[in-house]
């Protein structure tokens, strides 16, 4: 969609910190995060939310989100997880995304992108 702003990260118009990417989804860091490791995993695909994507779409989005926990968990010193999609007018952003918020035993500073960048980053998709 031409105005989309996640159709433009998507395309590459827009850039970001890419954590990983296939053909059906693209992971990005969340440039407002609300905890270090914040993630936007979003579906290349232009669907405005979960109610439209086919149960493929659903089955590979949760093996990512399961891939990208373990990141997380592996990567930061985190202690919970909390996953969040939004639809109709809760909706910011009218492209189908999922939030990961990691959680912590304590409350964090937030510190900048590019060090958990550099942490989450991976080599292999």
């Amino acid at each position: 969609m031409k105005d989309c702003i996640f159709c433009k990260i998507i395309d590459g118009s827009i850039p970001s910190k890419k954590i990983y990417e296939d053909e059906i989804v693209k992971v990005i860091m969340n440039i407002n995060p609300e905890q270090n490791g914040d993630l936007l995993v979003i579906l290349k695909k232009h669907i405005e939310n979960y109610t439209f994507i086919n149960n493929d779409e659903a089955v590979h989005i949760n093996k990512i989100l399961k891939k990208m926990d373990t990141l997380l968990h592996e990567k930061l010193d985190l202690t919970g997880m909390q996953i969040i999609t939004n639809s109709g007018t809760c909706q910011e952003i009218k492209h189908f995304h999922i939030h990961m918020t990691p959680g912590y035993e304590e409350k964090q500073p937030i510190i900048d992108l590019d060090i958990i960048y550099d942490k989450l980053k991976e080599t292999t998709n």
